[in-house]
């Protein structure tokens, strides 16, 4: 069998598991001591391993099985666990099965979570066999996995050997995790729903909306609140927050069906990419959005604006600054920029092409940042995946010939870029 991350050949899907077994009872990591700061950061080698690193680029561990084939490593909450994916592909029957494991810092062991059916399994984006986000309280994940009969939104205590339970069909579905870890609020297609992860019942939510084009409906920071579009096409559309007796109040109206939005970590504030046209970069698949504004948290006051093709956001632990990126001028090359929002200060920092992964962050970046960490825990700096580029050369993603790299980037005012390894995706731990 085969992984399809990678280009090993494995003997039998049972190696895979006996392998993991093997080096969950002979391994413990010191180097994972139980302290409120982790600090490290994960990343997919070119193989498709599974690995670990101090932010200086020292102390790497390879937490996967050696073989590689292996991707998407997703961090829980307080950083002491990773889950990541796999396919695996039997090359006599030409059958796959998608795998979802967890690995756990402070003992070294790899469980098996989740096993796709075989034979019925496909990607959820490219090269993304599931969509994975932990629960607040570090207990659970819900995650999407793709088969024959589309996408399909399942639970799993990360921490039992229960099976993983099915919840909803017919994706795409995009979720968010409620504060108290008990109940998830799901988009798909028109349709909002309160799934309760216990007893699995869902809970239709009256929003009025005739659109597809939002995708990650999110609690509030305080989690005692629901935020989404609403509205049609020829009203157009209204950012609402929602309490959860049922009191409605409007942030920002006169927004594009498309817009985005998201939450300062301290709930202060509300960034949305609020322009009447949202363009699109066919080749990249991008939607790019003329302008973003930050608003204070009742949609009053306008904080800070960015008039720039914006395709992506994502707000820093301290909530004093968003990283957004943008296309460049002539089409050569994404730009990382960085927003200071006290003083409505941007500046750029580095000019690259992304990797396949990294650009399906950016192309699903409202679902990703519930789940995936690009920020340092400090505030300070930012990891991505890609190579470094100049002018007039091609931001395709099929125009890369050599290795991707994870680089770190300091964001200040004079920004600093080093490469930490060779590798298509990178997080950092939120601690």
């Amino acid at each position: 069998m085969r992984t399809v991350a990678g280009a090993t050949v494995l003997v039998a899907l049972i190696a895979i598991l006996v392998v993991i077994d093997q080096r969950s009872d002979e391994r413990s990591l010191d180097n994972f001591p139980p302290q409120d700061v982790v600090n490290r950061i994960v990343y997919v080698s070119p193989l498709g391993q599974i690995v670990t690193v101090s932010p200086d680029g020292t102390d790497p561990i390879t937490i996967a099985p050696i073989e590689g084939g292996f991707t998407w490593p997703t961090w829980s909450p307080n950083s002491r666990n990773i889950a990541f994916s796999a396919i695996v592909i039997d090359d006599i029957t030409a059958t796959n099965q998608s795998f979802l494991y967890r690995f756990n810092t402070l003992n070294g062991r790899v469980n098996t979570m989740f096993i796709g059916k075989p034979g019925a399994t496909s990607l959820v984006a490219n090269r993304a066999p599931h969509y994975a986000q932990w629960s607040p309280d570090n207990q659970k994940i819900a995650f999407i996995d793709s088969s024959t009969d589309g996408l399909k939104l399942y639970v799993v205590d990360a921490f039992s050997k229960s099976s993983a339970r099915h919840l909803m069909d017919d994706g795409p579905i995009w979720f968010d995790w409620s504060q108290n870890s008990a109940s998830l609020m799901v988009h798909r297609g028109i349709d909002h729903f309160f799934v309760d992860v216990e007893t699995e019942t869902q809970t239709t939510v009256g929003i009025d909306s005739d659109q597809f084009g939002h995708r990650v409906a999110v609690w509030t920071p305080n989690g005692d609140a629901i935020t989404y579009l609403s509205g049609s096409r020829f009203n157009g559309y209204v950012l609402n927050v929602s309490s959860t007796d049922g009191e409605v109040s409007e942030l920002v109206d006169g927004l594009p069906a498309n817009a985005t939005f998201q939450w300062s970590p301290d709930g202060e504030a509300i960034a949305v990419s609020d322009p009447d046209v949202v363009s699109t970069v066919p080749e990249l698949g991008l939607l790019v959005f003329p302008d973003l504004t930050v608003y204070d948290a009742a949609g009053d006051t306008r904080l800070a604006t960015i008039e720039a093709p914006v395709v992506s956001f994502f707000w820093s632990p301290d909530g004093t600054k968003i990283a957004f990126v943008v296309i460049a001028e002539d089409f050569s090359a994404l730009e990382w920029h960085v927003l200071e929002v006290s003083s409505g200060d941007t500046w750029k920092l580095v000019d690259f092409r992304p990797s396949v992964d990294q650009l399906t962050v950016f192309q699903f970046f409202e679902q990703y940042v519930q789940s995936h960490e690009m920020w340092s825990p400090d505030s300070k700096s930012l990891v991505f995946a890609g190579t470094l580029t100049g002018r007039g050369r091609s931001i395709s993603f099929t125009a890369q010939q050599e290795p991707t790299q994870v680089y770190v980037v300091k964001v200040s005012r004079q920004p600093e870029v080093y490469t930490l390894a060779e590798g298509t995706l990178a997080f950092w731990s939120p601690k």
